[in-house]
């Protein structure tokens, strides 16, 4: 399984590609606190999250299928 996303550093939407992950998988984002902010029940292999509601900061995407947990880092920068 394989998780890219990008731009990275983000100030409005963040494109998700997934790879071979399941189309009934459900994305989390969580803070550098460990609160989770969002969930999303994703679509397919290709999706955008729009996250310019978040404050500036670390953020964790978490995808969950039935079998794999995939991470990655972000960061969001605020908007000019």
């Amino acid at each position: 399984p394989d998780l890219k996303i990008y731009p990275n550093p983000v100030s409005n939407n963040l494109y998700v590609h997934s790879g071979n992950i399941g189309k009934n998988s459900v994305w989390y984002i969580f803070n550098s606190f460990g609160q989770q902010l969002m969930k999303i029940k994703t679509a397919g292999q290709h999706n955008v999250i729009n996250v310019k509601e978040l404050p500036p900061g670390l953020y964790i995407l978490l995808l969950q299928d039935e079998n794999n947990i995939l991470t990655e880092k972000f960061i969001k920068v605020g908007t000019p």
